[in-house]
């Protein structure tokens, strides 16, 4: 559903797939109709998870190509 190429997802590190999987999370918050403190903190703590991944991985992780991946 989310990648029509698996073998491509076999070579991304954990940390990678963490954050391509967060990133698609903000995405259908956004999509929802309400704005609730649940969701707002949500997002906070999901972004600080990509902040704190973006730190962890040696390679700086290309959001364009991550875009490109989700579609």
């Amino acid at each position: 559903m989310i990648s029509k190429e698996p073998e491509a997802t076999e070579d991304m590190p954990l940390e990678v797939k963490i954050f391509f999987v967060s990133s698609y999370l903000i995405e259908l918050l956004d999509e929802t109709a309400y704005s609730t403190s649940f969701k707002h903190n949500l997002k906070a703590q999901i972004r600080r998870v990509q902040k704190n991944l973006e730190e962890m991985v040696e390679e700086p992780i290309e959001t364009d190509a991550l875009s490109l991946f989700m579609s």
